[in-house]
């Protein structure tokens, strides 16, 4: 099986690299920048499975999606699983939000999804097999001020997994995890938030990653779903 992460070299897409794959799997991870710690992400990775592979995109960049696409598809052949996770965000008050802050982030978390989805799922089609997984956001679902730009995309994301859910199907599954707050090394959690939450608890990256691989390799019958992970914040 022949799994694509988009940006699965650091956070969260590290965590879904490890626990996706098995030594059966080819494994390709992405990175846009960061060449030097992607490559160190390639080789700890390696050391769980072999046939890991690291290619550069640029999520935001239409040219570079195709790029990759016909590149992996040359090399590789048949892609069977699509995780997109790239994201960025940036907080900002209505009254600071510019036209490049705005298309920046909806370029990136929206349009660059929706174009490997198009690219990587017409491919699925044609093969008449794979499965996408979107990494959404509960600020798609229950949105918050200061992040306009990333709600709008968050939400579409959800909207996009459902559409293109009715054009692939048959052959195609396509659903969207959303988490809600994730524990991350060297940020301070906060503790009256936490206390909202009804499990009393931030997530951990690895609930996510196991919710991801479960979505995107086992839940056969389902597609076109939104599957929240964040303690029942969204109750």
């Amino acid at each position: 099986m022949n799994i694509v992460i988009i940006g699965g070299t650091k956070g969260l897409g590290m965590v879904i690299s490890k626990t996706i794959s098995n030594k059966s799997d080819k494994l390709i991870i992405t990175y846009n920048r960061d060449e030097f710690n992607a490559t160190a992400a390639l080789n700890e990775l390696k050391k769980i499975n072999k046939k890991t592979f690291l290619y550069q995109v640029d999520i935001s960049d239409l040219k570079s999606i195709e790029h990759l696409k016909y590149s992996l598809t040359k090399r590789f052949g048949q892609i069977h699983i699509l995780i997109n996770n790239v994201g960025i965000n940036q907080r900002e008050r209505l009254s600071e939000i510019t036209e490049n802050s705005w298309n920046e982030i909806i370029n990136t978390n929206l349009t660059g999804t929706f174009w490997t989805c198009k690219l990587f799922g017409e491919h699925m089609f044609e093969n008449k097999t794979g499965s996408i997984v979107n990494i959404s956001s509960t600020a798609g679902i229950k949105p918050f001020p200061k992040s306009y730009h990333y709600v709008a995309a968050k939400s579409g994301i959800i909207s996009l997994t459902k559409a293109l859910a009715k054009e692939l199907s048959p052959f195609v599954r396509i659903n969207s995890v959303a988490p809600g707050y994730i524990e991350s090394p060297g940020k301070k959690k906060d503790l009256k938030l936490q206390q909202e939450i009804p499990l009393k608890r931030y997530g951990k990256a690895i609930e996510i990653a196991k919710t991801v691989s479960f979505i995107a390799k086992d839940a056969t019958y389902i597609t076109g779903q939104t599957i929240v992970v964040d303690g029942g914040m969204t109750l």
